[in-house]
């Protein structure tokens, strides 16, 4: 991974990228996420089933502060709520949240198959009721969760 960021660092063309079902890990997303930080080109990127947990979580959140024009983002199906310690896990989610409220470009985000608890769960359907960048019919959320935010949504 470390090879491919620093290309993806001075790519000028490359718009879509997927890299789900790789076991890229925290370490792997640690790499990327620098290149996020000077990419300017890169609008899709699907990191579904790549194994990212809490720790990932907290470097990708410092790159979304950054990166103006990544659009859609698929994070599903990882353990992004994953940590050996609760408190590193509580503190990861929330730098993730406050990224998204940073984060201005961001329209599209999958977040299913997380086992994000309601509480946090509940803090991303107010981000997104609340910033207009975010298209309310693309954010997919699994059915098990919907029960949760669709009567906060309709409500708007």
């Amino acid at each position: 991974m470390k090879y491919f960021s620093k290309s993806l660092k001075v790519n000028q063309t490359l718009i879509n990228l997927d890299l789900s079902h790789n076991q890229i890990g925290d370490e792997g997303i640690e790499e990327l996420s620098e290149a996020l930080k000077v990419n300017q080109t890169l609008t899709n990127l699907d990191l579904s089933k790549t194994g990212i947990r809490a720790k990932g979580v907290l470097y990708l959140s410092q790159a979304l502060k950054i990166n103006r024009t990544l659009t859609v983002l698929d994070l599903s199906c990882n353990r992004m709520y994953y940590y050996e310690n609760t408190e590193d896990q509580e503190t990861n989610i929330q730098e993730f949240i406050q990224s998204l409220k940073i984060n201005k470009s961001i329209i599209k985000l999958n977040i299913d198959g997380n086992e994000i608890n309601r509480k946090d769960l509940n803090k991303i359907d107010n981000l997104i009721k609340r910033n207009s960048q975010f298209s309310k019919k693309v954010n997919q959320i699994s059915p098990r969760r919907r029960f949760a935010i669709i009567p906060r949504i309709n409500s708007n």
